[in-house]
């Protein structure tokens, strides 16, 4: 669950947070075992009294009062040094030292060395000494050194791939996830070897891909991994090359159906973004492509996950449908549907 940047603001967002062991200790949680010795934790339903914290910004910190942005994707933090943001709009990334000084911008649109298409653009890593920046549209990875300088473009493993979630590995290289409509897999990229960590089968049950259920994860420490889905409210513990079950944690049923309120509220936003992507369509045409459109019966639970250093699991719930922006209509992101 990475930060969110939006006109240079830190988005504050509430989180449920458990460890690894600790849920045994939980108030109202039951410890069950199974047959073959897999641990399953049942969680009382979220409330007041849960583990929750709010993330604020740092008043002191006062980054750079002058950098103008266009639309902030992503950021990551360079340990120790500064802050790294992916600005789509201006199709760069700025190095953001921790006085607040910009050190290098880098990229540009086009499809060069060290260029990007901002359509492909949503998300930047950083390492101890360099940055990767993958792009979907490029279908390429490129490496930076702190510096701006261009040291490595590769083209994705297993291209072409909706390559989305990348993150450090713990042992070392790169790992993403494999998106596709109807399973995932999680893979590391260590160097020029590729090894898969975990296949995925997620099924949606309507042709379209509207509010479809979406594989979040994240890595422990010793490379393990935890996956959940935005449709349920539990969170498993996979061992990594065999896909074994270790645990899991769930909580009763949560999710919502639709309301008819709900249901408006997308057929909104699909007639704007149809709208917006074809001022001069016809109002039959219009009205057409609206009911061909097989809407969803539940709504998102989960649209979060991340697994702190000290092996914590941070859970973020999904923001109810109404809410939701144009963003929700995007195809293969947990993200878009926001959260507490």
């Amino acid at each position: 669950m990475r930060g969110y940047l939006k006109s240079g603001t830190i988005i504050g967002a509430f989180v449920l947070l458990f460890g690894c062991e600790a849920p045994a200790g939980a108030p109202g949680a039951v410890i069950q075992h199974d047959s073959a010795g897999v641990r399953i934790i049942d969680l009382p339903i979220p409330s007041g009294e849960d583990r929750r914290i709010e993330l604020t910004l740092d008043s002191s910190w006062n980054p750079a009062g002058d950098l103008e942005t266009g639309d902030l994707l992503d950021m990551d933090l360079v340990p120790n040094r500064g802050i790294l943001l992916l600005d789509e709009l201006g199709e760069k990334v700025s190095f953001i030292s921790n006085s607040g000084e910009v050190v290098v911008v880098m990229g540009r649109r086009g499809e060069g060395p060290g260029e990007f298409n901002p359509q492909g653009l949503s998300q930047v890593m950083a390492t101890d000494s360099s940055l990767f920046v993958p792009d979907l549209f490029l279908q390429r990875l490129t490496e930076f050194s702190l510096s701006g300088e261009v040291l490595d473009m590769r083209t994705f493993p297993l291209s072409p791939v909706y390559a989305v979630d990348w993150r450090r590995h713990p042992n070392g290289g790169l790992a993403f996830r494999a998106f596709e409509q109807f399973g995932d897999q999680i893979i590391r990229l260590a160097g020029e070897s590729l090894d898969t960590l975990l296949s995925l089968q997620i099924s949606n049950d309507f042709e379209n891909l509207l509010l479809a259920p979406v594989t979040v994860w994240d890595l422990t420490d010793d490379g393990n991994a935890v996956v959940a889905r935005t449709d349920r409210a539990a969170v498993e513990l996979r061992e990594a090359g065999t896909g074994n079950l270790i645990w899991k944690a769930q909580w009763p049923e949560a999710a919502e159906e639709l309301a008819e309120t709900d249901v408006s509220h997308l057929e909104a936003l699909l007639r704007e973004r149809i709208l917006r992507d074809a001022p001069n369509i016809s109002a039959e045409l219009l009205a057409q492509n609206l009911a061909s459109i097989e809407y969803p019966t539940r709504a998102p639970v989960l649209a979060g996950l991340m697994v702190r250093q000290n092996g914590d699991i941070w859970v973020r719930w999904a923001n109810p449908v109404q809410s939701m922006g144009l963003e929700a209509l995007q195809v293969g992101s947990a993200e878009v549907f926001g959260g507490r």
